[in-house]
């Protein structure tokens, strides 16, 4: 798997065949490898939780979550084989899951989302093996209790539908204990598949509106952490990334480094 370094930002570059590739080796060698990926709005949220930044820089797949910053990298010069978001993923991989007879755990939402999550999946999909899931609502105290749930299980998928910063700390703290293959943190997906919310159309997606048609579907929720990402992302990194690499010449790797320590 090749992977491209914008603002030293790990980006993965893949075809599909070897996206299915790597999804299929790391299932079929029990070993874990973690999906996640950088939205423009996600960035923004490592100047808050810095201390996460090294740690998921480090996943194993990195994928370009959101159009938006799919233009970002094409405008620095970085293309892609291909572009998929993480709920495109979490999609693509439960379809396959359903081809080839895998295992998926949801672990996330409050215990009635997840049950339903856990149900509508095991419709939509007969062939995968949904396993019994878990709520999301626990301290990080207890996770030796969530990991031995999930270890019991020992599902080829794992869906991490929790918010950030949570998703993120359980993954990093308890990634190399879990017995799962394919570890993907995915926040609201739990949503999606018990049908509170609903996935963006694809020309919405296209036009890099996603993110508010999220929050049209839950304005008390995400409208004021939402909003303030976009600003940040719209009126503060961008302009500081274009200006340092086009005008001032600077690293990128440096530039995204001096941002998240706010000293930009």
């Amino acid at each position: 798997m090749n992977h491209l370094f914008p603002l030293g930002l790990k980006v993965s570059d893949f075809s599909e065949k070897e996206l299915e590739h790597f999804v299929v080796d790391a299932i079929q060698n029990k070993s874990a490898k973690v999906v996640f990926g950088y939205s423009l709005g996600y960035i923004t949220l490592y100047k808050k939780h810095s201390e996460l930044f090294r740690f998921v820089n480090n996943f194993d797949l990195m994928l370009c979550d959101g159009v938006p910053f799919y233009w970002f990298l094409k405008s620095i010069g970085f293309k892609l084989k291909e572009v998929i978001s993480i709920p495109e993923f979490c999609e693509w991989i439960i379809h396959k899951a359903d081809n080839y007879g895998w295992s998926i755990l949801i672990l996330g939402g409050t215990e009635e989302i997840n049950q339903l999550a856990t149900a509508n999946t095991r419709i939509k999909y007969p062939n995968a093996k949904v396993l019994e899931g878990r709520n999301g609502y626990f301290n990080l105290e207890e996770d030796e209790e969530i990991v031995d749930h999930i270890n019991g299980m020992k599902p080829d998928i794992l869906l991490v539908a929790m918010s950030t910063p949570k998703k993120e700390e359980f993954v990093i703290k308890n990634n190399l204990k879990l017995n799962a293959s394919i570890i993907i943190p995915c926040g609201g997906m739990v949503d999606v598949l018990a049908g509170k919310t609903n996935r963006s159309p694809k020309w919405i997606k296209k036009l890099g509106l996603a993110t508010f048609y999220r929050i049209a579907q839950e304005p008390r929720r995400l409208l004021i952490t939402h909003m303030t990402m976009v600003w940040e992302a719209m009126f503060k990194l961008l302009p500081i990334a274009w200006w340092n690499i086009f005008v001032l010449r600077k690293d990128g790797k440096e530039v995204l480094t001096r941002y998240l320590k706010k000293e930009l």
